[in-house]
């Protein structure tokens, strides 16, 4: 198994990913910070994570935004891909350890998706949950 590329984040790219966050899920529920209600946000981490996973995978590709990122709380998670992502999509496994971002490895989404051994079907719809083992090394992607 490869090591993960470690990824540092300043203050400032944290503050700046995480207000990105923010706005990005008020978006998807239909909020903004004027009339946001009490109760109107079930999870904060998931898109906060995200989107510094996300910031995490562009400075370390030097500003490239074609490979997406999903975010794993602890060093343990898996990666999980869902029916709606394009089959051509990569998307890349980060753990999220704030300041430190580890970016544990990547797959196509059509290679994770002919893994019928790792399909499970939820009630959000089927989902390929892969683990770090199965990734490709982050190296591969080169860093911009």
């Amino acid at each position: 198994m490869h090591e993960p590329v470690i990824v540092q984040l300043s203050r400032k790219e944290v503050l700046a990913a995480v207000d990105q966050g923010v706005r990005d899920h008020l978006n998807d529920i239909g909020e903004s910070f004027q009339t946001l209600r009490v109760g109107a946000i079930t999870s904060w981490d998931v898109p906060i994570n995200e989107a510094l996973a996300k910031a995490a995978v562009i400075k370390w590709l030097n500003g490239r935004t074609d490979v997406k990122a999903r975010s794993a709380l602890k060093d343990y998670g898996n990666l999980i891909i869902r029916e709606t992502d394009p089959s051509g999509d990569i998307i890349c496994l980060v753990s999220c350890l704030p300041p430190q971002f580890k970016i544990e490895g990547f797959i196509r989404v059509h290679e994770a998706q002919a893994k019928h051994d790792c399909l499970k079907q939820t009630l959000a719809g089927r989902r390929w949950w892969i683990s770090k083992d199965m990734l490709h090394d982050p190296r591969e992607l080169g860093n911009g």
